[in-house]
């Protein structure tokens, strides 16, 4: 297994393309962006009984928990209210990509360490958003 260079707590800073990226993935509404938007997200990544391990918290007693074996098909949980799909993770370089099995599912996550920060890509067709995090501990 890769070494995990995503462990620790990463807090949200700032983002590109976020509201164009809410409506790609079906938040219609103005308020379910505004919603959204204001959420000030905290991401914590371990390694638990050989399983990558990310838990966001996106509000108090809303959070959600993705575990990752790298090339083994898992059900990640895509949306705080437990939507989830079968996806395929790997290492792409220094990329953490996370790739959906359905071939008309075109919603990418891609993480990466640059310059200290996390950053944190969702692909959705055309649609690019770029979310970073500073580490907190």
């Amino acid at each position: 297994m890769a070494d995990f260079i995503f462990a620790g707590k990463w807090r949200f800073d700032r983002s590109e393309n976020f509201d164009e990226y809410l409506q790609a993935i079906g938040f219609t509404s103005e308020k379910e962006r505004k919603g959204a938007a204001a959420s000030i997200p905290i991401l914590e990544g371990s390694v638990e009984d050989g399983f990558w391990v990310f838990r966001t918290t996106v509000a108090p007693g809303r959070v959600f928990v993705n575990k990752y074996k790298l090339g083994e098909v898992t059900d990640q949980v895509i949306r705080p209210n437990g939507g989830s799909r079968k996806a395929m993770p790997t290492m792409e370089g220094e990329n953490f990509v996370v790739r959906p099995l359905d071939p008309n599912d075109n919603y990418v996550q891609i993480r990466r360490i640059v310059n200290g920060e996390l950053l944190f890509i969702f692909e959705v067709g055309d649609v690019v958003c770029k979310r970073y995090f500073k580490k907190i501990e």
